[in-house]
């Protein structure tokens, strides 16, 4: 055997793999199996080959008992090699030189027998029941091999018996996925396909099979794919059909279906049912076509015939069966010759073809044209927005007159102005107005999206979105339109939180905004102050100064323009009612009483006008006359350039 440096290299290459299965992969424990060919692996196998790897997980004598019975196996040799395998669901069969073949159940690799064939196998292939076994030999013969059989040789029973087949020049073989007695074999460049061991005629080919189902078979020209790798071309892979296959194409392309019925069932499988079907369908005799399908199984092809029958209209039986075979412009073409384009635009609707639904109502299919248009038109426009082509979007959707997919549109294409106008469109209290707003809020539009939700209806989501945006002004005018107090509690949370971060002139903007020309004078005189005490920038603070005085004029200016417009208000409001009541006295000696109460209340509106500014400058008298602080640093000023 190999020295101890060739063992412990053979070790660890595996143990690299095992390891790197194990990290990439995720397996259960226990799963893998490792066996020598020559010991049965119910009795002597290693197991978990991811523990094996992983030393963490197995430790002390069992893990060294396992590394050495693991190192048993992989330096064991034997004079019967591995030559060829073949698998599937089932089994797994094995063949050696000597011409033993083991077969192993699975998933539990428990070994079920051995076979022994007179010849040394190169390629082996199971068929669908694992009932028969194709062997290639090193000489190109091809035998069968029979699982199944039972025979006994010197009072010994023997597995599997060798049929009485044999085809020389073999290099390839594929047995049928879904008919256990078909095969095909590849003997120099001609393809064979055997039924029940009986050959069929030959095909010329050189390509290697890759499939075998629906007495069809699929072959890979290898030899030119290799030739031009980068750029291989659909006829580098060929089907090839059976005998019977081709022969049920002719016979129901010359002789009809009856003839072909009678040979399809001597030669049953559900592709040739399928064919008689299909051809049966083509010609109209729905007898026929309806016992092919029950043969085949095809319950949707029963009920596709049950529902011909009901159609007392050939051409439309056409149609229809037109439409099965998916040639939709001939199934619509004998629509429009019985002038049935309703029955058309139906085809067109149910395969989704909105573009052809479009063209038929446009040139007359019925009744509900506009309704069906604007369907059409709207499912257009899905098409397109599917596909993110947005600009053609917009136009079916407005032809459909969707706003709720032209808001979505005009939004991915940053149309504003044209949500603009949408808010003005869509009727009052519409969700879609709330949509809006949140599309305007979520871009900084503060004015687009409170009056698309005050049109929705909703005062309060306007008024958050202005104090999220920062729109303290439009905020505060909203709250008092609409009677919201609590816009004052959050205007003085966030100014102090401003305040405490140490940033007046942030919180100084936030008053001018929101009309609050107290406290913003109030912290314009402060800063103020503040430049005086330093004494380093006396102008600064003589600016500071002047923009507190302005602040007031402006709060002073604001009180009495409301007051006069209220004045006014109620002057007009009695004028009106007083020349109401002398009208119907028949007097109309208005104007002393006019002008009596025109002058009382101005009185009182400026004694009003005068508590509100007192109550606004009662906390800092200092604000009494702002004007004041800025006189004295203009004398100081003065004084100092003397």
């Amino acid at each position: 055997g190999p020295g101890s440096n060739g063992i412990n290299a053979l070790q660890a290459s595996l143990m690299d793999v095992t390891g790197a299965v194990a990290g990439t992969t995720k397996v259960k424990n226990g799963r893998e199996r490792v066996f020598h060919i020559d010991n049965d692996p119910n009795r002597v196998c290693v197991m978990g080959m991811a523990n094996v790897a992983d030393g963490q997980k197995l430790t002390g004598k069992k893990s060294v008992d396992m590394r050495n019975l693991l190192a048993d196996i992989l330096t064991k040799e034997t004079a019967d090699a591995i030559t060829c395998i073949a698998a599937n669901d089932r089994c797994l069969i094995v063949g050696r030189e000597s011409g033993t073949l083991h077969r192993y159940l699975l998933p539990h690799m428990t070994l079920e027998g051995k076979y022994v064939v007179r010849c040394r196998p190169h390629q082996i292939a199971l068929n669908c029941n694992s009932t028969k076994l194709g062997i290639i030999d090193i000489n190109s013969v091809m035998t069968i091999l029979d699982l199944d059989a039972r025979s006994e040789s010197n009072g010994q029973a023997v597995l599997g018996e060798q049929l009485a087949f044999e085809r020389k020049d073999a290099w390839d073989m594929l047995w049928a996925s879904d008919n256990a007695d078909l095969i095909a074999v590849m003997e120099k460049t001609r393809l064979y396909v055997f039924r029940n061991l009986e050959s069929e005629e030959p095909v010329l080919s050189s390509g290697y099979l890759s499939k075998h189902a629906d007495l069809q078979i699929k072959a890979a020209m290898l030899d030119e794919i290799l030739a031009q790798p980068i750029n291989p071309t659909p006829d580098m892979v060929v089907d090839f059909p059976t005998k019977s296959l081709r022969d049920v194409r002719e016979m129901l392309h010359t002789v009809g279906v009856d003839d072909a019925y009678e040979y399809i069932e001597a030669h049953p499988h559900p592709r040739l049912w399928r064919l008689l079907a299909e051809a049966a369908l083509e010609r109209l005799e729905f007898g026929v076509a309806d016992k092919a399908f029950v043969r085949c199984n095809d319950y949707p092809g029963i009920q596709f015939v049950k529902s011909l029958k009901s159609l007392n209209d050939r051409v439309k039986q056409r149609a229809r069966v037109a439409a099965y075979f998916e040639r939709f412009d001939e199934s619509e073409n004998l629509y429009r010759d019985i002038d049935r384009k309703d029955l058309a635009i139906d085809l067109r609707i149910m395969l989704g073809d909105w573009f052809k639904v479009v063209q038929l109502v446009q040139s007359g299919g019925g009744v509900g044209d506009d309704e069906l248009l604007r369907t059409a038109w709207q499912n257009i426009g899905d098409y397109y927005a599917s596909r993110q082509k947005w600009n053609k979007a917009v136009q079916y959707f407005a032809s459909a007159k969707d706003p709720a997919s032209l808001i979505e549109c005009y939004y991915l294409l940053e149309e504003y102005a044209s949500l603009e106008k949408l808010v003005r469109v869509i009727p009052e209290g519409s969700p879609l107005l709330k949509d809006i707003g949140r599309k305007f809020q979520s871009v900084g539009m503060s004015e687009a999206a409170s009056l698309a939700f005050l049109k929705a209806g909703d005062v309060k989501a306007a008024i958050d979105c202005c104090v999220l945006l920062n729109d303290w002004d439009k905020a505060v005018q909203l709250a008092q339109e609409h009677e919201f107090p609590q816009i004052e509690g959050l205007l003085a949370k966030y100014a102090s939180h401003l305040l405490d971060k140490g940033d007046k002139l942030q919180a100084i903007e936030l008053y001018r905004k929101a009309g609050k020309s107290t406290q913003a004078a109030t912290l314009l005189a402060s800063l103020a102050q503040e430049a005086g005490r330093s004494k380093v920038n006396p102008l600064g603070a003589k600016r500071l100064h002047v923009l507190a005085a302005m602040e007031m004029e402006e709060l002073r200016t604001r009180v009495l323009d409301t007051q006069l417009k209220t004045m006014g208000l109620k002057e007009e409001e009695t004028t009106q009612r007083d020349m109401d009541e002398e009208y119907e006295l028949g007097t109309m000696n208005l104007k002393p009483q006019r002008t009596q109460v025109t002058v009382a209340q101005a009185t009182a509106a400026t004694l009003e006008s005068l508590v509100q500014h007192d109550a606004a400058t009662g906390e800092n008298r200092s604000l009494d006359n702002a004007w004041h602080g800025a006189e004295a640093f203009h004398f100081f000023m003065l004084a100092q350039r003397q």
